[in-house]
């Protein structure tokens, strides 16, 4: 026998939110897609139906409903990832802008651009 799935509640002002952000045509595409999911899940749809409607996986479905039983519409964007570590630090930055910044050594050419000018 299937599990039961948990209900979601929210307020009108909740709702309206995800409603607005399910129809919004400038919003990224996978935040209308979360929407459109909760939306689906708040109307008393299973989660299998929704995720047949929404072609995505049953967990996907369920996660979305989750975070946004949690956060609200906050819980539908993406979580802060690390990202790649730094390579140089500020101080290799400020020397190669230092260095850029030096005349060029004697014997190089010195490129200056003058708009009104031919060179």
């Amino acid at each position: 026998m299937p599990r039961k799935a948990r209900v979601v509640e929210c307020s009108e002002q909740e709702r309206a939110k995800l409603t607005a952000l399910a129809n919004s045509r400038t919003e990224e595409a996978r935040l209308v897609e979360r929407a459109k999911m909760v939306l689906d899940c708040l109307s008393g749809m299973e989660i299998q139906a929704v995720a047949r409607r929404r072609h995505v996986r049953p967990n996907t479905v369920i996660t979305w409903r989750d975070r946004f039983a949690q956060k609200g519409t906050a819980g539908l964007h993406d979580a802060p990832r690390s990202g790649k570590p730094i390579k140089y630090g500020t101080d290799f930055r400020n020397a190669v802008l230092q260095t850029l910044e030096l005349p060029p050594p004697a014997g190089q050419a010195c490129w200056t651009v003058r708009p009104w000018r031919r060179i």
